[in-house]
This record gives structure tokens, C-alpha cells and sequence, in this order.
């Protein structure tokens, strides 16, 4: 016995499909997008402005440079497909968070290298971590804009690379001839950079709680209780770095021990002693408030001895 039917086409399972409105979001997280972009450029590009006096400073040849700024390369372009293959499988506000504290950190410990092996391992790490970047950026796109805005979109965030090449620029020159190769690369990798003296309403307990917020500390002065205040606002194995020429000050070297602090001196001065005189000489720079004695170069030996004295003296003045 033979039935004969109607023919039918079947479409499978019946689905249901959610138009989602874009929302205004979207271009916040356009411009965060732009920001990240800006950073991650600037932080591959400082090592060519620090490149002569990192090199000068370090003793590294020609050859070993070139091996530095590869370093970055080999990575980055090594690790773009797992990179991409990452970004499928990680939520972009998890992967993102930490990239870009990864890189951050790999940026600002360029800041204490001693030598080609870890300057070199920190390019290498560099690299890894800003790998999955732009994968990571297309997928955000592709979620938060229409299909009719992506293009602008991305052409938008990508336009973010030029901007921290050409105009973070001149900030980092600066930065670089105020506080040197390591401070110009600390500073572009620093999620939070705060001068104490220029903020003086900062009350202690917001730096010292969950043992310390700081990862490095720049300490200026040499006196004895500002080091001490120092370490609490440190984490734990966080660096201070001391600038400059201090005399016999007491160590808590019970405090940097319990935190496993580590302590650097900074004494490399080379044309920062110019830079300084010209600011002074064209009034950009007020010195009155820390000079406490001015003597003629007649009594030079005097003024010495007079500065000599830090409990009683701050900077002593010889005129000529």
C-alpha cells in the first residue's frame, strides 16, 4: 500500500531572533577603544626616544639594540592567531583588564633594567601581551555597533595609533629631559603617577590600606621620616627609588624586609644639571624658598661647611 502526500520543506527548528537597539554606550566604548589603541602605541614607541642615552647608559652595542627593538616583533606577530583564537574564547572585559595591565606592568619594569636580558625579556613580554589587541578590539565592535557603523568605527579606534605616536611625542620628550630614560618609560606605563608636593590636602590612609597602593616610589628629599612614611604606601616587593645626593640617613630596615621592599639608588646625572640652570636662569624654576644661607665665593669654605649642617641648613647659596 502506497500513501502519496504533499511535499514539504522543512527549515528546522523553529528560531526566534532579538533585534537589540544600539545604544549610546557604543561610543563611550568607541573612545575607550581610541584610548587603548593611543596607549599601546606610545608604550611600543618610547623605547626609540630612550634608545641613545638607554643605550649610552647600559652599555649596549649597536648589535644588542637592534635585538631590543625586534624583540617586540617576533612576539607580537608570533602570537597574533593564538591571540585571536584567545579573544573567541574569553570574555573581551576580563582578556582586556588583564592585557592591558600586562603590558602596563612589562612597560614601567623597563624603567629598573640593569642589562640587555631583562630589557630584552621585558620587549619580548611587551609584545605577547599587546598580541591580541586589535583581534580584541574588532570583537568589541562587532558586538556594540551596527554593521552599518563598524567601518567608522574602527577606523576611528584605529586612528588611535598615530595619535600616540605623533602627539604623545613632545610629552614624552619632556618627561624624558625632566626625569630621565627610566622616568619617561615608568610613565607610560604607570596606570596613576601622583606628586605629593603638588597635592597637599592627600590624606595617608587612602595610600596605606590593604597594605600599600603604590607599586614605585620616587623619593626626592633624603630625609630620614619621609622614607619611613614611604613604605607603608608601598605593596608588598614594591620599589623605592632614591634620587640623588642624601647624607647618613637611618634605614627602617625592619619595614622593607616585612614588605620585601627593594631599594635604588638614582645617581646618574648628565644634562639634567644643564637643563636645570637654564630653568632658574629664565625664572621658570623658584629656588628662594629652599636656600637658607647665601655667602660670597670668598667664604666658599664656610658655605660648605655651613651645608654640611642638614640639620640647620637646606641649600646654601654661593654668589660670584
Amino acid at each position: 500500500m502506497k500513501f502519496q502526500g504533499t511535499p514539504t520543506l522543512s527549515t528546522g527548528p523553529a528560531r526566534s531572533t532579538v533585534a537589540t537597539k544600539a545604544t549610546k554606550k557604543r561610543f563611550v566604548v568607541g573612545f575607550l577603544l581610541f584610548l587603548g589603541i593611543a596607549v599601546n602605541y606610545m608604550d611600543r614607541s618610547n623605547l626609540s626616544l630612550a634608545a641613545p642615552l638607554l643605550g649610552r647608559d647600559l652599555n649596549l652595542s649597536p648589535v644588542q639594540l637592534g635585538l631590543i627593538f625586534s624583540a617586540f616583533g617576533w612576539s607580537y606577530a608570533i602570537l597574533q592567531i593564538p591571540g585571536g583564537m584567545l579573544v573567541d574564547r574569553v570574555k573581551p572585559r576580563i582578556l582586556y583588564a588583564i592585557l592591558l595591565c600586562g603590558w602596563s606592568v612589562a612597560t614601567c619594569l623597563q624603567a629598573a633594567v640593569n642589562g640587555f636580558s631583562a630589557l630584552f625579556g621585558l620587549r619580548v613580554l611587551l609584545g605577547t601581551f599587546e598580541a591580541p589587541s586589535y583581534p580584541i578590539n574588532n570583537r568589541v565592535v562587532t558586538t556594540w555597533f551596527p554593521e552599518r557603523e563598524r567601518a567608522t568605527a574602527i577606523a576611528f579606534y584605529t586612528s588611535g595609533q598615530f595619535v600616540g605616536i605623533a602627539f604623545f611625542m613632545p610629552l614624552l620628550v619632556y618627561i624624558q629631559a625632566t626625569f630621565g630614560w627610566r622616568g619617561m618609560l615608568f610613565f607610560t606605563g604607570a596606570t596613576r603617577t601622583l606628586n605629593v608636593s603638588m597635592e597637599p590636602g592627600l590624606k595617608a590612609d587612602e595610600f596605606t590600606a590593604e597594605k600599600g597602593y603604590f607599586d614605585v616610589a620616587i623619593e626626592c628629599t633624603g630625609a630620614a621620616a619621609v622614607l619611613k612614611d614611604v613604605i607603608p604606601a608601598l605593596r608588598p616587593r614594591g620599589t623605592i627609588v632614591q634620587v640623588g645626593v642624601t647624607g647618613d640617613v637611618p634605614i627602617p630596615i625592619n619595614a622593607l624586609v616585612g614588605k620585601e621592599i627593594r631599594l635604588q639608588g638614582a645617581f646618574r646625572f648628565h644634562g639634567e644639571y644643564a637643563l636645570a640652570a637654564r630653568l632658574i636662569k629664565e625664572g621658570r624654576i623658584d629656588v628662594k624658598p629652599i636656600i637658607t644661607a647665601t655667602l660670597p665665593i670668598e667664604r666658599a669654605i664656610e658655605a660648605f661647611d655651613l651645608a654640611a649642617d642638614r640639620s640647620a641648613q637646606m641649600k646654601v647659596q654661593i654668589t660670584f
